[in-house]
């Protein structure tokens, strides 16, 4: 086994790191010819931080490799030593790559369609922007205005580049004079730090040749302060989300590093101990892509998560001329396969956890689809960032990572299952048609960040109508909305707990805290395709066994849903499923939805007498009311033993 194989086997996260170093190590020295003053300033950064990272292991190997390269890196200092070049920009879209970039679109229609749509939006939306007040808003602080000042700042910098009008440079110059100026970036609340570093750091990086000297000072000085050591401080404090699996992990960790890799020069001492801690912490979060890309938070936050990885390794390759292995995480590599399979065929997303989107297309662009296609020679995932914009505008994202659309064969299955965190299994009955059948179903742990008491929920859509729905995420600013303890106040609230997903429940209790749901079995692309999760944790209180297979029946045209029982005692056995449809309970164990003059039959296939009944999904304030639901119900009271509820739903096509 080779020497980055066994480190990388090993689970100790001391042993990944060095993975990492060794990976820096490796790189061809070409890929660092860059001005000699530029290469002494990263020189000593590698060097410092390989020192750090040097006694977790005594390799010789390492070592070795460590002092020959040190001495091919002087070699190019040297060789190089009559360049100069200017220092910025080095965040993300060099000089070169922008003319590169220009060339491209010279000839290609569809890139000099993006482009049009980033400068319309610099024109017709941020040129006119609302200049940045510190205005603490509830729990998220100033979240929303540096959201908004990113994109704004991002936006700008690059129509200015692009253009070589100024009128962008300055408008973008008062954002960043204004964020500056704040008395801090709220770093109670650090995403918000996280972000706005972030964009002031590539707003002092992009626009740096022309902006003047106090205006640097006064940038400069912002990240120090309101960044660089902001993060220092809350990393002495050994804040959660430093080494967090979730999407915080990777703002805060790499927002912070692309703000310090823009002010590299100016506090060397500094930045060398921000790369240290945030390339030791952010494997922590990308490894919750492993096994196979999936995102444990859901669709909404697998966006944000891709986002951050994607800007953060790529300042590190642009700034630094390596990623430090951070690329070379396995669930990465095959990131894009998410977002590909758990779209419905009218772009519904699959929704769980803390999804934010209700009865809403989700048609926005990935633009990190196109750097994972380039990153990974997967053009599928470039293909589907073209799809999705066929709809949309691009953003300057799509523009910094373009790349033309690949005519390949279409190798997409029907049929997809993710593990990881919260295993998810997606079957369809065909691509490319808006009428076709869609089923989503998950399982996972429901006391996580982000998670509601939904183990086993399922979301079904078929004849372009989503007739089983999950509500998605609640107002985060209700009180104890992060409380997921067991016995939490997050559980209180209706689209967090079981009673409103489409799940069973046991004596009308919600699933427990603490309960886990793995795929046991599941058949794939073939006519009948099913997955069998073990729901028993969520129900060991009150039974032995519970498990819930969904299965595509009728060649694909139709689902039915198997639930199993061991009952420790009599209980009431509550089936469930949330629906924007109009009911209408059927005798003989059926019911009729109906929505938009489309038809679905739920049928009870066993056991025989049961009937269905519906009840609303109206919540009083300060909920949400969650109006235009219902909820499809069946109950039945089971002495102890073994039971099975079997449910289909068919649409009439």
């Amino acid at each position: 086994m080779s020497f980055r194989n066994q480190l990388y086997k090993d689970n100790n996260h001391e042993s990944k790191l060095l993975a990492y170093q060794n990976d820096f190590l490796a790189i061809p020295c070409d890929h660092l010819k860059i001005n000699s003053k530029r290469m002494k300033m990263y020189l000593f950064l590698f060097e410092y931080i390989l020192l750090q990272f040097m006694p977790i292991c005594n390799d010789q190997l390492l070592e070795m490799q460590y002092l020959n390269a040190r001495i091919e890196i002087e070699k190019d200092v040297k060789s190089q030593s009559s360049i100069v070049n200017l220092f910025h920009p080095t965040i993300l879209l060099t000089d070169s790559a922008l003319i590169n970039l220009k060339k491209q679109a010279t000839s290609d229609l569809i890139f000099q369609r993006y482009i049009k749509d980033v400068i319309n939006q610099a024109n017709n939306t941020y040129l006119t922007f609302p200049i940045s007040k510190y205005v603490l808003d509830g729990s998220d602080g100033i979240l929303g205005t540096s959201k908004d000042a990113l994109e704004c700042i991002l936006n700008l910098s690059l129509a200015y580049r692009w253009t070589g009008d100024e009128k962008y440079a300055k408008r973008a110059k008062n954002q960043l004079v204004a964020i500056c100026n704040f008395p801090d970036w709220n770093p109670y609340h650090f995403l918000d730090t996280a972000v706005m570093s972030t964009a002031v750091g590539i707003g002092y990086d992009w626009l740096y040749i022309w902006l003047d000297q106090p205006t640097k000072t006064l940038i400069e000085n912002a990240l120090l302060n309101n960044g660089i050591n902001a993060y220092l401080t809350e990393h002495a404090k050994n804040k959660w989300w430093l080494k967090s699996k979730i999407n915080w992990n990777m703002c805060c960790n790499g927002g912070i590093l692309i703000g310090a890799l823009s002010v590299a020069n100016i506090y060397p001492t500094k930045v060398h101990e921000i790369i240290q801690k945030t390339i030791a912490n952010l494997p922590f979060g990308i490894q919750s892509f492993d096994p196979d890309g999936a995102w444990p938070e859901g669709t909404n936050y697998w966006k944000v998560a891709a986002n951050y990885t994607m800007l953060t390794i790529e300042a590190l390759k642009t700034s630094m001329g390596t990623d430090f292995g951070l690329s070379k995480t396995v669930g990465l590599s095959l990131a894009g396969d998410y977002p590909m399979y758990t779209v419905g065929p009218n772009l519904y997303p699959l929704n769980y956890d803390d999804t934010r989107v209700t009865l809403q297309k989700d048609i926005n662009p990935r633009p990190s689809l196109f750097w994972l296609g380039k990153q990974f020679n997967n053009p599928a995932y470039i293909n589907l960032e073209h799809k999705l914009l066929k709809t949309s505008s691009a953003d300057a994202r799509d523009v910094i990572f373009y790349s033309a659309p690949q005519q390949v064969p279409d190798t997409r299955k029907l049929d997809k299952s993710f593990a990881g965190i919260v295993p998810v299994t997606i079957f369809r009955s065909e691509w490319e048609n808006t009428q076709s059948l869609f089923v989503g179903a998950k399982g996972g742990v429901n006391g996580i960040y982000q998670g509601h008491l939904d183990l086993g929920n399922f979301e079904m859509e078929a004849i372009g109508i989503r007739w089983a729905y999950d509500l998605g995420a609640e107002n985060y600013e209700l009180p104890g909305y992060f409380n997921n303890d067991i016995g939490g106040q997050r559980w209180t609230y209706y689209r967090l707990n079981s009673h409103s997903h489409n799940v069973p429940m046991l004596n009308n209790k919600d699933q427990l805290v603490t309960g886990h749901a793995s795929i046991i079995d599941h058949s794939e692309n073939g006519t009948d395709p099913y997955v069998l999760f073990d729901l028993t944790s969520a129900y060991d209180d009150n039974a032995v066994l519970v498990t819930r297979e969904i299965r595509l029946i009728n060649s694909r045209q139709a689902m039915q849903i198997t639930d199993e029982f061991d009952l420790k005692n009599q209980v009431d056995i509550y089936w469930g499923m949330t629906t924007p449809a109009t009911i209408r309970v059927l005798s003989n164990g059926e019911a009729l939805l109906s929505k938009d003059g489309k038809t679905l039959k739920a049928k009870i296939v066993s056991p025989s007498g049961l009937n269905f009944y519906s009840e609303s999904c109206y919540q009083p304030p300060p909920q949400n009311a969650n109006i235009g639901f219902s909820r499809l119900m069946v109950k039945t009271n089971q002495t102890a033993g073994t039971i099975t509820l079997k449910i289909s739903l068919t649409p009439k096509y």
